[in-house]
């Protein structure tokens, strides 16, 4: 995980709880008869196992990057936005912070099927992103 889920700030592991207290726990509440007391972690390894599978299938750094879109420059917003979607078939929302720089790229989807093995679904986001015209894409890790 250290390598497709890095923290941007802190440790990887404040940030790991982060996501799991934000997010995981959600999914041990869509079946929880999937997880008894014989496996008390079952859900936090079923989480995060399904968070890199995503990352896998859908690649938004490689996708950016095939349409020239790389970090340390600043692009129209809108174009970050088709790339991806040309690309990975997911309409994205972009968050930026106050200075315009790229801090989340969200992709909504519909799951289907128990936990364990469900299938994702892009399904049209439920908000609009915080990106101003122009989106500064950093250079996270080095």
């Amino acid at each position: 995980m250290n390598s497709v889920w890095p923290s941007s700030e802190g440790t990887v592991d404040s940030f790991w709880q982060y996501e799991w207290h934000k997010h995981g726990t959600c999914m041990t509440t869509l079946e929880p008869e999937c997880y008894d007391s014989a496996t008390p972690y079952q859900g936090l390894v079923d989480y995060f196992t399904t968070a890199v599978e995503m990352h896998k299938q859908y690649p938004i750094y490689k996708a950016l990057s095939r349409h020239g879109i790389v970090p340390g420059y600043s692009y129209p917003t809108a174009a970050v936005i088709l790339s991806i979607q040309r690309e990975l078939h997911a309409l994205p929302i972009l968050h930026c912070d106050d200075n315009g720089t790229l801090v989340e790229t969200w992709l909504y989807f519909h799951v289907k099927g128990p936990i364990r093995h469900s299938q994702f679904y892009p399904m049209l986001p439920d908000n609009v992103g915080t990106c101003k015209e122009t989106v500064y894409y950093p250079i996270k890790y080095q």
